[in-house]
């Protein structure tokens, strides 16, 4: 799991970033909020964790525009701010989840493994592209080099979330938490969408699929 940490506090950053390698995690981290909307915009990472009051950019900022590019990317908000409001205003900019410091680094982690099973149920609007293969999100239609075909809801959230993290091979834990959540289905379901995936594009040699 590839992890973008956002945070000014340098003891909390150490600290955070000791406790996610420790639980088989990779963290990137940066200090400055123009530097983390860089890194989250040019990068593909897994869940950002993001500070609300950052130098260079305000977290709320960062998410706002990083939700307005189409990026899905999960945030998670750290803050001192603790008000309703504060809350209020850090979830409508677009975060996925609240914590409020200071918190204990076991309800951090139970934090992120919640998110991590939330199937990818929401789509970026417009398309996505790899290689010569090209997903409209939107009309769900799939192009490749020899066809086109139109998939189905969970085909798509399949082949967007490939796509988005190609040429990275992953986890098939990783991928099964992500599209199909927490829905009680056996693993093979997964091969069995590959399959069709693969026959219906004629698709033979991507390294991601």
């Amino acid at each position: 799991m590839r992890i973008l940490l956002v945070e000014d506090d340098r003891s909390l950053s150490m600290a955070v970033v000791y406790k996610l390698k420790k639980a088989g995690m990779e963290v990137t981290a940066v200090s400055n909020g123009s530097d983390g909307y860089d890194e989250a915009n040019g990068a593909r990472y897994d869940l950002v964790i993001l500070d609300r009051m950052l130098p260079g950019m305000e977290g709320a900022v960062i998410v706002t525009k990083l939700r307005q590019k189409g990026i899905t990317t999960p945030v998670l908000m750290l803050t001192a701010m603790d008000t309703i409001t504060d809350r209020v205003e850090g979830l409508n900019a677009g975060a996925d989840d609240y914590l409020i410091k200071p918190f204990a680094m076991d309800e951090l982690i139970a934090r992120i493994n919640a998110l991590m099973r939330r199937p990818e149920k929401w789509l970026p609007s417009g398309s996505s592209a790899v290689y010569d293969l090209k997903l409209q999100t939107e009309t769900m239609l799939l192009t490749g080099p020899s066809s086109q075909s139109i998939l189905s809801g969970r085909e798509c959230r399949l082949m967007a979330f490939l796509i988005n993290n190609a040429p990275r091979i992953l986890p098939r834990s990783l991928i099964m938490d992500r599209v199909w959540g927490a829905e009680a289905v056996e693993e093979g379901n997964l091969d069995i969408h590959i399959h069709y995936l693969r026959k219906k594009m004629k698709i033979k040699s991507y390294r991601f699929i």
